[in-house]
């Protein structure tokens, strides 16, 4: 043995051993040990299994044999370098200066051979087992591949505890305070404490631990505020004096137009907000502005259109009308956090278009930027015609549901909360409620497809945006004969994709703001794990505070809560799958659809591909063919089954759902009378 530097001794050469050898001392010391793993090739590949044997079972054996010292080197130094997490460097110290051995620090043997032994190791595993089989050939790729990401966990550690930036180049760090919310058409200041607001982004501060950004807070409204806007915005609704009950269409559609003209003027402004409040990368959050943007302006032309059908006086038999579309009522808007401007607007406008008085209440998070929405309400709309509110639901919406005078619900959330909100309504089926739920889209990857084409729309499908979209990859069935194959080409695909703060340029990972959904989706993994599903990156998958690098999991099966939760974050669950029925039997028992993926070769089983989406087709809202799941263009139909929506959305059906067909009959005698109906909102 060698003395190094600090006096702890160290080996003079690389232990070996042979794996008979190995399992006798198992045999010897753990009679037991085949039957506590179930024989699933977990002592080298779940982590949990070496977890337990090495601070448990060989604390004890370590002490008996000078060979087995050397293997549970071999073993520890593996574990080190492949799990960020679960074997501590200072836990394995400890277990080596109890037996007045090196410490692991000192360990520094030829990486190649320690994972060229492991993989001799997986071979002697069990190589009869044919449902393992392909578990092993994860082990089998270019040790230089994996070589190469062994020390991607680090660099997460590293890129998101160290590097740093100035807060001072942030215009809006310092001012304006954001003490204001709308009501009565008045922007009031709240003079009271205001909810702290945390940024995804963190930095490390001067005593060496990593914490949020603060970012200026905004208003802890209660449910007097609460009332407030709800008898303006009924008050608005119910009276024919206010300007906008009695506003002509032509005048309606000019003031959304000129709202989208003054947003405009702040873009960078709401962009800033949408990068530092839930980490939206500057690309993504620019593309959502635009597009909200173009929404508002191609739904007044879509108006227009529907007002050139509408108002045509029509003889049916004896009767003559004239149908035109009227409003329903008070509307409550709550937008969800992950596409806060885009997916608020998309009913927000609609409703307002079809003479509907709002009360606007943001999401929880990217509550900050309707700062600079407020004076663009109170310039471009009259008095009481939307309200903003801010504060957890349960204090402020619950008093306004409960109320019963709310004739619409638009909410962007989860199937519970809406559930929630819903049951409070004196008289629910009078309410007209407009849901977009939660999603478990499913991509169906047959064994004739290709196979380059397919990562990269998986990727994307999975990826933008950190996952959080209602239309993103949620699981992947992918066939037998075309999984190693898929699953390499991912995960491969995977490690060039670029993670940082949003302010990077064309990064496509960041943090995000909600910590305890991150909590929730690390209990999914643990679960998974817990039941032999595997994480196949392992060695490069992190968590470092607000930021989650992507899991891609394989060995999914029914019995894990990753199967049918919406994890609404980029863990990939991966199912392998022989006959088409296996998929069939999962969309058909799951709660949620929305809508589904499909690919294959043009020139694949026509007859299999045929029957598939015939099958889709009645059991979810879009069938996408060598396509990933998307909600655009916005003239298409928009909606979902079961669990997942209530309601359909396009740029018409938008218009539509707001409003409620109205016409005015006479005979003919009376025909004169029906033009007056110009003289009136409807």
């Amino acid at each position: 043995m060698n003395q190094s530097k600090n006096g702890i001794q160290e080996p003079e050469s690389k232990p070996s051993v042979t794996i008979k050898e190995y399992v006798d001392l198992l045999d010897k010391y753990i009679p037991d040990w085949k039957y506590s793993w179930t024989n699933k090739l977990m002592l080298l590949h779940n982590e949990k299994a070496v977890w337990e044997i090495s601070l448990v079972q060989f604390k004890y054996m370590i002490t008996k044999t000078d060979k087995l010292i050397e293997i549970h080197e071999e073993l520890l130094f593996w574990a080190t370098t492949t799990h960020h997490n679960t074997l501590k460097l200072e836990k394995i110290n400890w277990i080596w200066q109890e037996t007045d051995t090196w410490e692991a620090k000192s360990w520094d043997y030829d990486k190649r051979a320690v994972f060229e032994w492991l993989r001799k190791t997986l071979e002697a595993f069990d190589e009869s087992d044919k449902k393992h089989q392909p578990l092993m050939d994860w082990k089998r790729w270019d040790v230089n591949e994996i070589l190469t990401k062994e020390n991607l966990s680090s660099t997460i550690e590293k890129t998101f505890t160290w590097r740093s930036f100035d807060t001072d180049r942030v215009p809006f760090w310092k001012n304006p305070t954001f003490r204001t919310y709308l009501i009565n058409w008045e922007q009031r200041e709240f003079t009271w404490e205001l909810q702290k607001v945390l940024s995804p982004m963190t930095y490390m501060n001067s005593e060496w631990v990593l914490i949020n950004h603060e970012l200026p807070g905004y208003p802890l409204l209660w449910e007097k505020e609460a009332m407030e806007a709800l008898d303006a915005a009924v008050n608005a609704y119910d009276s024919w004096e206010w300007e906008w009950p009695s506003a002509k269409p032509l005048e309606r559609i000019n003031k959304v137009k000129e709202f989208a003209a003054q947003i405009v003027k702040d873009r960078e402004n709401i962009i800033l907000f949408l990068m530092w409040e839930i980490g939206k990368s500057r690309e993504y959050a620019a593309t959502e502005f635009d597009r909200t943007v173009e929404y508002i302006l191609d739904t007044t032309d879509e108006y227009e259109a529907l007002l050139a059908e509408d108002g045509k006086i029509k003889t049916t038999k004896w009767i003559t009308t004239t149908v035109r579309r009227a409003p329903t009522g008070p509307t409550l808007c709550m937008g969800p956090y992950n596409y806060p401007f885009n997916e608020t607007f998309t009913t927000l406008i609609p409703a307002l278009l079809m003479w509907n008085t709002i009360i606007y209440k943001p999401a929880k998070f990217w509550v900050l930027f309707n700062y600079f929405l407020q004076k663009g309400f109170m310039d471009c709309f009259p008095k009481w015609a939307v309200n903003i509110i801010y504060w957890k639901w349960k204090d402020i919406i619950s008093p306004i549901i409960k109320s019963g005078k709310i004739a619409n619900l638009a909410f962007i959330g989860s199937d519970k909360v809406a559930d929630d909100i819903i049951s409070q309504h004196p008289y629910p089926h009078k309410l007209n409620s407009v849901l977009w739920l939660w999603a478990k889209n499913a991509w169906v990857v047959m064994a004739w497809c290709d196979i380059n084409s397919t990562v990269k729309q998986a990727l994307a499908g999975s990826l933008s945006f950190n996952w959080q979209r209602c239309t993103a990859l949620k699981i992947l069935f992918i066939q037998d004969e075309v999984f190693d194959e898929f699953a390499k080409e991912y995960l491969l695909q995977l490690s060039k994709l670029k993670f940082w703060f949003p302010f990077e340029k064309w990064v496509n990972l960041t943090p995000i703001p909600d910590l305890d959904h991150l909590d929730f989706l690390e209990s999914l993994i643990a679960d998974a794990k817990g039941k032999w599903a595997t994480i196949i990156n392992e060695c490069w998958w992190k968590r470092v505070w607000s930021y989650l690098h992507p899991a891609v999991m394989i060995w999914v099966e029914k019995w894990m809560r990753i199967y049918d939760t919406e994890q609404f974050w980029p863990i990939v669950p991966m199912v392998r799958f022989g006959k088409l029925d296996e998929v069939k039997d999962y969309i058909k028992e799951s709660k949620y659809w929305q809508q589904s993926s499909v690919f294959f070769w043009e020139d694949s089983n026509a007859w299999e591909v045929k029957e598939l989406i015939r099958f889709l087709s009645n059991q979810v809202c879009r069938v996408n063919l060598n396509t990933q799941c998307q909600r655009s263009p916005d003239s298409l139909p928009f909606s979902g089954r079961k669990d997942s929506a209530l309601r359909t959305l396009s740029l018409k059906d938008a218009l539509e759902v707001f409003s409620i067909p109205m016409f005015v009959a006479s005979d003919e005698k009376s025909q004169i009378w029906l033009n007056a109906i110009d003289d009136f909102r409807i």
